[in-house]
């Protein structure tokens, strides 16, 4: 019965190429589609997930008013805050505060300008589980002035050298050595990290009050609590705990504060704030991508139930034949079935040629740095098999009812005609086609126009001729504007150079300076403000 069900679906199938290949590359590219879409939205919500005690560790947001009024939020909160944590509440296991160097390092007359450089605490392989390669994860960040790369800025900078125990110049002055290699994260992490410097270092370079300040901002607080700690309980702690630590310092200025714990897996879709390590995602607009690629599936296969039910009228015949030959429904409905789950195969199997061959595009779209193709969770192929199961129930079930119904007499005599509900059915389907393929096609355009209108507005500068040079960061100020002067100076005299001015931030960004205490000279302290400074 299989081997004649088969012979029946091949000669259906070349019988009619024309109808076979729009159905089947019809269902095919709406499946790449909704794959695509359903593979990002996966990609996004799938950020942290390989760290071990992952549901246990937050992040310390900070929030800071001033005169009642909500300033700026930080990601980068202030010094002191982890360490207070683990000081005043017994919840907090550990504790890893981490801040941003723009330093400029230098082996052997090579210099690297690193952009994902920070300053961390002895406990960051402790509290987070990226693997060292080598060294020893309590060890490597103990004392000042060591220094562990990433395992591709180990490489860029010593090719096939061992690099532990090597040294590496920060700003041409300071000395730092290469305790151990850590393997590089994951893309989908938070964190981008090409070194790490010891927390100790920045201690020697600024002072103790790095380690407790509490009107510092820039510093990257994470916190490992106790298994089962309820993270609300503990953030209902923290207005005590600030008045405690600050209050009357935040008296003085009219200013206040607050902290909120984000779990470790929601910073990236649930987090914007000043001091973010790298750029992060947006949760509403990840979810209404899921409904849309739920939506582009639901779209191809109610395409293909219009065009299998509309073909149907020539399948009449061969219906009323099996039928005078012996056929039952079940095994009408069963033929039709299969011949739906083999379409449905086809079209799965030439989505999966077309995903195949979109990936690079649709990588380099997104702007991922990572040739990443399919997603590595069992859960996600259990879910696109259960997808591809319903599609294929939901596809073929209503055509093969409608076919088995078919009255074998009425049809071998051609007087066929469709019910009052079926044509209503198909109607809606049709409908429903339409409105949803013109919904998306509007919203499609709506947002081509968005990107298209941000991309060619006038900025009020000739960016195509205005290059951004970012010059190297040094410890010492005199050193930082004798070496910016001497640069200036060198490219004011080359003939295609007409213009040249300096800045702390790029122009358009947000400033990286937030100073607070500024007032006019006849204000008082209580009468000051704080201010981007650029």
């Amino acid at each position: 019965m299989l081997t004649n069900f088969l012979t029946i679906i091949w000669r259906n199938l070349t019988r009619h190429s024309f109808y076979s290949f729009l159905t089947i590359s019809g269902l095919a590219i709406g499946i790449a589609a909704g794959f695509l879409i359903l593979q990002y939205v996966y990609f996004e919500t799938s950020y942290d997930t390989f760290f071990e005690n992952k549901d246990d560790i937050y992040r310390v947001q900070l929030n800071r008013y001033n005169k009642g009024e909500l300033t700026t939020q930080w990601a980068a909160g202030c010094a002191g805050a982890g360490l207070a944590m683990k000081e005043d509440f017994p919840e907090v296991v550990k504790f890893v505060n981490m801040t941003k160097s723009n330093a400029q390092i230098s082996y052997q007359k090579n210099y690297f300008k690193l952009d994902y450089a920070y300053y961390a605490g002895q406990s960051f392989f402790d509290v987070f589980s990226v693997p060292l390669l080598r060294g020893i994860d309590t060890l490597v960040l103990k004392e000042p002035f060591k220094v562990v790369l990433s395992e591709s800025m180990a490489q860029k900078i010593f090719g096939v050298e061992d690099p532990v125990g090597k040294v590496i110049k920060m700003n041409d002055e300071t000395d730092f050595e290469v305790t151990g290699i850590f393997q590089d994260l994951p893309e989908r992490s938070h964190m981008k990290l090409d070194l790490l410097y010891s927390f100790e270092s920045f201690v020697n370079f600024t002072s103790e009050e790095s380690r407790t300040a509490w009107q510092w901002d820039g510093f990257l607080n994470y916190v490992q609590l106790h298994p089962g700690t309820d993270p609300d309980a503990l953030q209902a702690k923290f207005p005590a705990f600030i008045e405690k630590r600050a209050g009357e310092e935040l008296r003085q200025y009219d200013a206040g504060m607050e902290f909120t714990l984000q779990p470790l897996g929601e910073i990236h879709l649930t987090s914007d704030y000043r001091g973010e390590i790298k750029p992060t995602g947006d949760q509403r607009a990840t979810y209404f991508l899921l409904i849309i690629g739920l939506f582009v599936l639901l779209i191809a296969w109610v395409n293909y139930i219009n065009l299998t039910t509309a073909h149907s009228l020539k399948r009449a015949r061969e219906v009323g034949i099996r039928k005078v030959l012996g056929s039952y429904k079940n095994q009408l409905m069963r033929q039709f079935l299969v011949e739906s789950s083999l379409m449905n195969l086809i079209a799965f199997t030439l989505a999966g040629l077309f995903i195949l061959l979109a990936f690079p595009s649709f990588n380099e779209f997104l702007g991922r740095e990572t040739a990443y193709s399919w997603p590595d969770s069992s859960f996600f192929w259990l879910g696109l098999i259960g997808i591809f199961i319903g599609g294929t129930l939901l596809s073929g079930f209503y055509p093969a009812l409608i076919l088995s119904n078919f009255r074998p007499v009425t049809v071998l005599k051609g007087q066929f005609s469709q019910s009052a509900k079926g044509n209503l059915l198909r109607k809606g389907l049709v409908t429903f086609q339409f409105l949803a393929s013109i919904f998306l096609i509007t919203g499609t355009y709506v947002v081509y126009q968005q990107l298209n209108y941000l991309q060619s507005q006038d900025l009020g500068v000739n960016i195509n001729q205005t290059l951004v040079v970012n010059t190297p960061s040094f410890s010492s100020d005199s050193v930082l504007v004798s070496r910016d002067d001497i640069f200036k100076d060198k490219l004011s005299s080359e003939s295609f150079v007409e213009e040249l001015t300096n800045s702390t931030a790029v122009p358009g960004r947000t400033p990286p300076w937030n100073a607070g205490g500024i007032r006019l000279l006849r204000q008082t302290e209580a009468e000051s403000n704080q201010y981007r400074v650029l």
